[in-house]
Parts: C-alpha cells; sequence; structure tokens
C-alpha cells in the first residue's frame, strides 16, 4: 500500500462529508435532484478512489485514475449548477470548488507516478 496515496482518500472522505453537510441545507425539491447527484457522484468517487488505492495492476489503475478525473469534472458541473441556481454563497462554492479541487491535483500526481 502506498501511504502517500492514501491521504486522497482521506481529502475525498472530507468531501463527501462536505458535501453531505452542504445538500442538506438545499430547498426540498432541489435536495432530492440536484442534491442526490451531487452526493452520489461523491460518493462514487470515493469508490474509485478505493478501488484505485488497492489496485496493484498499473493499467488498471491509470484507468481507474482517469475515471476519478472524469468524476471530479462531473461533480465541478452540478456544483457550479447549485451556486448558480442560489442554492448557496459564493463563499460555500469557493469551499467545495477547493476541496474538488485537491483531490484533482493529487491524482494527476498519482497518474504520472504510474
Amino acid at each position: 500500500m502506498d501511504t502517500k496515496n492514501s491521504s486522497i482518500l482521506t481529502r475525498c472522505y472530507d468531501l463527501l462529508k462536505h458535501t453531505g453537510d452542504l445538500v442538506k441545507h438545499f430547498p426540498r425539491d432541489q435536495k432530492y435532484i440536484l442534491g442526490d447527484r451531487i452526493y452520489t457522484l461523491c460518493a462514487d468517487l470515493l469508490e474509485i478512489y478505493i478501488e484505485a488505492f488497492y489496485t496493484s495492476n498499473k493499467a488498471l489503475k491509470k484507468e481507474t485514475l482517469q475515471r476519478a478525473n472524469i468524476q471530479l469534472e462531473k461533480m465541478r458541473f452540478f456544483i457550479r449548477i447549485a451556486s448558480e441556481s442560489g442554492l448557496f454563497s459564493s463563499g460555500k462554492y469557493r469551499q467545495t470548488s477547493e476541496l474538488i479541487d485537491e483531490p484533482g491535483r493529487m491524482t494527476g500526481a498519482w497518474i504520472k507516478t504510474r
């Protein structure tokens, strides 16, 4: 196991907790549509990172990390839609974007080392 890359799991776990707190304040009509989509994307992302962390096959690991990058990009778009819809403040948008960007940078570095 690569303990250096285990921190990406921690970052994604923190992002999932943050996202859960964020969407629970959405209005009811958006909580179960957009909020659920955002939270599910984040939970799926954590699962993808767990797969990558425990995969020893280099080609499969790279493919898994590329899926993680796509998942991160989807999250960026849905978070932006929620922000532009006024579902949370610009400060929350900035904070959430930073929490999404950090695993993105870590993923890029992880791919380069493989």
